[in-house]
């Protein structure tokens, strides 16, 4: 062997033993070249490739062939080793590998795997000297489909001396399924099936094996990856279809899978199924047996449990199981919901579902791939058991297709039964194919027409399905169904071409020549075929006779029938129809269409009525033409006709066929038609002849007219029609919008205007005057409903004559003027050019007009109205009338009136009136300008968006913004505002007024908004209210001063932001001081403890150290004594005036060195500055004791320059100077670090 070689072995046997650098090709090994896995040279699968094992060591001398070769076997699953060798010029094919992997094995024959033996490294290999081993068993390979081993399809499973072993699932691919189909002489692999779609033998598997395949293995064993196997947690078996696989069938003509001729078909595309050819004697009774075996035959019918929708059935001897959908994807159960929809002739598949859990299961697991024709030629698991969820389809089949509430079966609204329901269908995306598809399955022709509301709906729901139907669709359910996604309920109404409309033409409803249309067109010949019904299908009650065109007569002869008769074309029924219209109001050619036949009269549905239906009714009616607008006046419920159908013959609408609402049908409004001729205008006032807000009577309904929209030519048109003369003018009524029409052309008659253009809109509605307009009214100053009775017309004044005047016509008055019951009347004399005189009239404003002077008794009326008119405040406010309504703001001609209102509620003078915004009914007034009183206007109440205030003289208030000066302020409407003034005569005036003497001055300032009110006093006026004018002044204010004026002494308001920062500073400092006092005792520590910046350190000897030791035990003894007098901490400590002398003195002592370092003018400073300092600054009191802790005397040797530190003990009760040195340390200013 070449060194390359070794060192190549060399480094791949590291590798051997590294299970992390090598786990997928640990326990890799196999036998070639053999036609066995269990025999063959022995082969090591190692960094991609396949290598040998080198004799050497492998001895058949010292028994070490049998213990490697035993392992081998084991490891391998084969049974026990028979013998080993080497070359022997065998198991050469296929050609050998060019490395060997291995070389020296030494096992001790008990290992589970080659590789837990001895291996050392190779030195030496030469060619051809590789193992080769022998076992005693072998291993086979099979595919198991139910128990059958032979079909080339079914679980993979190896058959070994240790038991049946699968393969995994996992990693499962077409390759390996080559491999195996291949290895089984069954072709390729066709389909690799759900997991458990097949179901092995009963036997046990004693594991399941993983493949893992290079692609030069010759068998699958080869492939099992032994180093996962046994501990392989594998939860599906993978299984296999191989090319070669023939399915099998029994084909019946009653649908039995289980019953009938034998069939096969191979897995290849686009096979078909071909009957098996019989040979005598090739199928003994065994065999057959066999194939019913395979067949899982027990009797078994595929049915759905509602026809064709619902739960999947397995009928079993009678008896029902189920199908599961446990484990089964969405396209494995659309599948086999396609196969059983196909399988019975119910259409294509639309939905699954999934179903209950269950107990009856019998299928579970079952892969179709959908071309299937049975369920049967499905793979599937087979055997009873629980149903996690059963499976659910529906499939598109109608159960039945139908045309509804017809003249007949070929005509109707399409109405289908699918899944036990009945539906509509929708029209939305319906096309004259499908239409042809319905007729022709009904056997009625094609399609003649197709048409929306042809027919009444129903109360049934419309599908969720759109249907396309293609060329040569036999039914309606063959078609392509899609999901529907337009919302809109439009059904699909057709007439088939075979359908037959049948009438009666003459000159009356039920009498007349028999006629028959289909598809548009009058057929003849065809009369007796209805001669004996047609009265009966036309609602015309029974045949009364028959005969001939040519002798009718209205069949004068007695007892004549048709029975005998065989040319009969005229007949005459017992019954009638009678079409009309009708309304509450007993009035023509308006109203609810109603249809009187077999002794009831109701209506007909508005879904299905056409122009052309109303346009015959008006005519028959004598009414003119239809109205093409929808109806909308009142309506009256109640219909029993679903539909009218007429021929195009037909000029009598009760001539015509009328289809009744069935249970089905589903209809609510009954349809009202108005025509041309019950168009009407009037004049809508309480007060005026001849004037009024225009109204028209039109679709059933009063409507008022739009001002914008009613030319010169349709006003005169609408005044003569209402015998008013000509128009005068037409102006916009403005109290607010209202709902009103437009676009109305009208000349000579109301019939005859052109409302083709008419809308219904909210606008501002019209108010006409024609010619012929008159008002009675009374002028009484104190009374409104009392004294002399005038008239006006275009022409002016007329005076009412009280010639044949009575109680009637002043009851008729008095409620004419809104003032309650009439109480008396009486008659003056007088002589005037103009006369109003009614005699015997009926009506009071149809009273004859007399133009040439005469003297005659001019009438005076009293009624006992009482109207009261107030403002809401003090002479100013919203006009109230009666305590409760108010006036609408835009009232015309009421200035006079609201003049007078002010001085009948004595406030003096009218100063102004204006409007306001309001919501709500208010009354409207219109006056002529002779009234004195309001309620002598003409009035009605009505929605108004404005309601009218008035401000009287006595209302006015004055006042000064200052003591008897300054600008000037008024108020009459509700708020203080300023004026103008003209002179200063008016300043007199007003500073008279308030008491302060008279004007030294005035002037008008500008003003930021416009000044409304003027201050003009006339002559000698002294009443500043009679001054007030509602007149603009612009942008002009009054300033005046009067002589008892005091001139406002201007404060200077504080400086708030001064006053709160001083504040606040003033707080602050308070604060810091008290926080001073507080922690003085830690802020003279940090002082103590705190460095020179600029001192050295300085190193002390060891007496040195012990005498400041000392000193600072005697410190400590003196605070001790100190701190020990008062608990206090934040109290300073004082000590004893009697405390030792020799204390005082030492400290005195100290505190004379430290005056004498300061004398000697040293810059150095040291812990003792600031104690030094403060001595300098207050002197104690000989007796007194310091106040602060007295420190250890100053080292003599201490040099002027050099500062040094002295290290305190830690002192318990010390908690000031504990807080210091924390303080400091915090700094970062440790003194120790100096």
């Amino acid at each position: 062997m070449q060194s390359g070689f070794s060192k190549s072995f060399s480094t791949v046997h590291k590798s051997l033993y590294d299970h992390e650098s090598f786990p997928t090709a640990q326990d890799r090994i196999a036998l070639w070249g053999s036609d066995s896995p269990c025999e063959g040279r022995l082969e090591v699968y190692n960094d991609g490739e396949w290598g040998l094992v080198c004799y050497h060591g492998w001895n058949s001398e010292n028994g070490q062939d049998r213990k490697n070769g035993e392992v081998v076997c084991r490891s391998l699953g084969c049974g026990q080793h028979l013998k080993s060798g080497y070359n022997e010029d065998s198991y050469s094919h296929p050609p050998l590998p060019t490395k060997y992997w291995m070389d020296e094995v030494n096992c001790n024959g008990t290992e589970n795997n080659l590789l837990d033996c001895k291996i050392p490294r190779v030195t030496h290999c030469e060619a051809n000297n590789y193992v080769t081993v022998k076992c005693s068993g072998s291993v086979k390979l099979s595919l198991n489909r139910n128990g059958n081993m032979n079909d080339c399809a079914g679980v993979v499973q190896f058959k070994t001396p240790q038991g049946n072993v699968s393969v995994c699932n996992d990693g499962w691919n077409k390759d390996k399924a080559d491999m195996v189909c291949k290895e089984l002489q069954c072709g390729k692999h066709h389909k690799i099936p759900q997991p458990g779609t097949f179901q092995r033998d009963r036997e046990q598997i004693s594991y399941s094996v993983p493949l893992r395949c290079s692609g030069t293995e010759k068998f699958s064993w080869q492939c099992v990856d032994w180093s996962q196997a046994l501990s392989s947690k594998c939860r599906e078996e993978a299984s296999v279809i191989c090319s070669n696989y023939k399915s099998m069938r029994l084909r019946g003509d009653d649908g039995d899978v289980c019953n009938g001729t034998l069939q096969q078909k191979n897995s290849t595309e686009n096979s078909s199924w071909l009957p098996v050819p019989y040979r005598k004697g090739s199928y003994i009774t065994a065999e057959a047996d066999d194939i019913c075996s395979k067949l899982n035959c027990d009797r078994v019918k595929v049915e759905l449990e509602f026809g064709c929708h619902g739960n999947i059935y397995l009928r079993l001897n009678e008896t029902p199981h189920s199908v599961c959908t446990d484990g089964m994807t969405l396209e494995a159960q659309r599948n086999m919901g396609k196969v059983v929809c196909q399988q019975l002739n119910c259409g294509k598949l639309l939905t699954t579902s999934q179903g209950s859990k269950v107990q009856n299961g019998l299928l579970r697991q079952v892969d179709c791939s959908g071309q299937e024709d049975s369920l049967w030629e499905c793979f599937a698991r087979y055997g009873p058991g629980l149903c996690q969820s059963t499976a659910r389809v529906s499939c598109a089949a109608f159960e039945s297709v139908t045309l509804e509430d017809g003249l007949g079966k070929c005509s109707g609204r399409l109405q289908v039964k699918f899944e036990g329901s009945d539906w509509n269908v929708n029209a939305t995306e319906w096309t004259k194919k499908n239409s042809d598809v319905v007729c022709e399955q009904l056997k009625c022709g094609k399609s003649h027409k197709t048409q929306e509301n042809l027919f009444v709906g129903s109360v049934h729901n419309q599908l969720q399905w759109d249907l396309n139907c293609s060329d040569g669709v036999p039914n309606l359910s063959q078609c392509t169904w899609t999901q529907r996604k337009d919302s809109r309920k439009i059904n699909v109404n057709i007439i088939c071409e075979k359908e037959k409309l049948w009438f009666l033409q003459g000159d009356s409803s039920c009498e007349g020549k028999v006629k028959v249309e289909s598809a548009g067109t009058i057929l003849s010949g065809q009369a007796n075929e209805m001669t004996t019904d047609i009265c009966k299908w036309l609602h015309c009650g029974t045949v009364n006779c028959s005969a001939t065109s040519a002798s009718h007569a209205s069949c004068p002869r007695e007892n004549v029938t048709t029975q005998n008769i065989t040319t009969t074309d005229h007949v005459k029924c017992s019954g009638s129809v009678e079409v009309r219209l009708e309304n509450k109001e007993k009035k023509k050619c308006w109203g609810k269409v109603k249809v009187c036949m077999n002794g009831r009269c109701d209506g007909v549905c508005n879904d299905t009525w056409t122009k052309n239906l109303s346009d015959m009714l008006c005519e028959n009616q004598g009414c003119g033409k239809a109205l093409s607008k929808e109806y909308r006046g009142s309506t009256e419920p109640g219909l029993t006709v679903g539909s009218v159908h007429c021929s195009q013959e037909t000029r009598k609408l009760s001539q015509c066929y009328f289809a009744l609402m069935s249970d089905q049908s589903a209809c609510q409004t009954p349809v009202h038609v108005s025509c041309t001729e019950s168009v009407k205008a009037k004049l809508n006032d309480p007060r005026d002849k001849c004037a009024g807000r225009l109204e028209l009577f039109y679709l059933g309904k009063w409507h008022s007219v739009c001002a914008d929209s009613v030319s010169q030519e349709t006003q005169t048109t609408i005044c003569r029609t209402l015998g008013c003369g000509n128009a005068i003018n037409f102006s916009k009524y403005k109290a607010s919008k209202a709902e009103g029409l437009s676009g109305i052309t009208c000349i000579n008659n109301l019939s005859t205007c052109d409302f083709s253009k008419t809308k219904i809109e909210e606008c501002l509605t019209g108010h006409l005057n024609c010619s012929g307009w008159t008002r009675l009214f009374l002028t009484h100053p104190h009374n409104a409903c009392a004294g002399k009775v005038y008239a006006q017309d275009h022409n002016g004044l007329l005076k009412v004559s009280g010639e044949s005047w009575g109680p009637d016509k002043g009851d008729e008055l008095c409620k004419y003027l809104k003032c309650g019951k009439f109480s008396n009347y009486s008659e003056e004399d007088e002589k005037h050019n103009r006369i109003y005189n009614c005699r015997a009239q009926n009506n009071i404003l149809d009273c004859e007009v007399n133009n040439k002077p005469a003297q005659f008794k001019h009438l005076s009326i009293k009624c006992d109205g009482n109207p009261e008119v107030n403002l809401l405040g003090n002479c100013t406010g919203e006009v109230i009338i009666n305590q409760k309504e108010h006036m609408c703001g835009v009232s015309q001609n009421t200035d006079r009136v609201l003049r007078e209102l002010c001085h009948h509620l004595n406030c003096r003078h009218l100063i102004t009136s204006w409007s306001t915004k309001a919501k709500g009914e208010a009354q409207y007034f219109s006056c002529m300008g002779h009234e004195n009183r309001l309620w002598q206007c003409n009035s009605w109440k009505d929605s108004c968006e404005s309601v009218i205030s008035v401000a009287c003289a006595n209302s006015v208030e004055f006042n000064f913004t200052e003591n008897c000066g300054g600008e000037l302020q008024v108020r009459y409407r509700r708020n203080w505002e300023p004026v103008c003034l003209n002179s200063i005569e008016g300043a007199h005036v007003i500073c008279k007024n308030q008491n302060c003497g008279k004007a030294t001055s005035f002037e008008n300032l500008d003003s930021s908004e416009e000044v409304k009110t003027s201050f003009i006093c006339e002559d000698e006026e002294t009443d500043p209210k009679s001054c007030i004018k509602y007149q603009s002044c612009q942008k002009r204010k009054a300033i005046i001063y009067c002589e008892k004026h005091v001139p406002v002494v201007e404060v200077v308001p504080p400086n708030t932001g001064l006053i709160v920062g001083l504040v606040v500073g003033l707080l602050f400092m308070l604060v810091a001081i008290v926080t001073v006092i507080w922690q003085r005792k830690r802020f003279l520590a940090i002082l103590r403890l705190k460095p020179s910046g600029g001192d050295k350190d300085m190193e002390l000897n060891n007496k040195e150290m012990q005498d400041l030791n000392e000193k600072n035990r005697e410190l400590h003894d003196r605070k001790s004594s100190v701190f020990e007098m008062d608990d206090y901490e934040d109290v300073d400590p004082v000590m004893n005036p009697t405390e030792d002398e020799s204390k005082s003195q030492e400290l005195q002592h100290a505190e004379a060195g430290d005056e004498e370092k300061i004398s000697s003018g040293g810059s150095s400073r040291t812990q003792y500055d600031d104690v030094e300092e403060s001595s300098d600054r207050q002197k104690e009191p000989e007796n007194s004791s310091p106040t602060e802790p007295l420190l250890p005397p100053r080292p003599a040797n201490l040099l002027d320059d050099v500062s040094y530190e002295v290290e305190l003990e830690a002192l318990d009760d010390y908690d000031d100077v504990t807080s210091a040195q924390a303080a400091v340390s915090e700094s970062g200013e440790n003194p120790a670090n100096q």
